[in-house]
């Protein structure tokens, strides 16, 4: 069996061309490319019908890969019979630079990483709340780095969402919350004996509690 040789030496970016290069011609002396062709025009089409579309749909789908400083949306088309991919959208990821560390750790130490958020309440905590403990441009500073916010700006700035459909996406989530506060106001009050259903837990029999139980 051939086998693919790299420079250990090389940077990263030139061991992996390097791989690639010498997986391909690796292919290329096997034989897989024609074998591939012989399967498509072949084989194939014995497939049963259903499972075929399946994979062919599975095969055109979007994909969104995640690199240190972007996302980038590719999307996959035929031309030929073969499977091309194309750069659709990029979203800068340099505001995340901490997500990018945790996400190359994972990748290469192959272990958990933990990352601290930290979360800002931009409303109030009621109606009787005047918030005389914040200052107003403390809670705008904070907006302009809520990841709701910027990942909105994001999409709208790749082309890959429209203000109407951003609308739209707003109006169906407050429907949804209307209709729970509907139906909330609608029901009926819960019985005074079930105020500590699943809060706390039952209180043991006597028994148990005489017996050097749990108390």
């Amino acid at each position: 069996m051939a086998q693919a040789t790299v420079n250990p030496s090389a940077g990263g970016s030139s061991t992996r061309a390097a791989l690639g290069a010498n997986a391909r011609a690796a292919a290329r002396r096997l034989g897989l490319p024609a074998f591939l062709r012989w399967w498509q025009t072949e084989l194939a089409p014995l497939v049963p019908r259903a499972p075929r579309i399946a994979l062919q749909r599975r095969r055109l789908r979007p994909v969104l890969a995640v690199a240190p400083d972007a996302a980038v949306l590719w999307e996959p088309a035929l031309g030929n019979g073969a499977l091309a991919w194309s750069e659709v959208a990029r979203i800068p990821l340099a505001g995340d630079a901490a997500a990018a560390r945790a996400v190359d750790y994972v990748r290469q130490q192959r272990a958990p990483y933990f990352l601290e958020l930290h979360t800002y309440r931009f409303r109030a905590h009621s109606m009787f709340d005047a918030e005389l403990y914040r200052a107003k441009a403390e809670v705008e500073a904070w907006k302009e780095r809520g990841p709701i916010h910027t990942f909105t700006q994001r999409l709208k700035a790749a082309n890959m969402l429209t203000e109407a459909q951003f609308l739209a996406l707003d109006q169906a989530a407050m429907q949804e919350v209307d209709a729970a506060v509907a139906f909330a106001e609608a029901g009926s009050s819960e019985p005074v004996e079930d105020l500590t259903k699943d809060v706390l837990t039952p209180r043991p029999p006597a028994a148990v509690l005489t017996s050097g139980g749990p108390r």
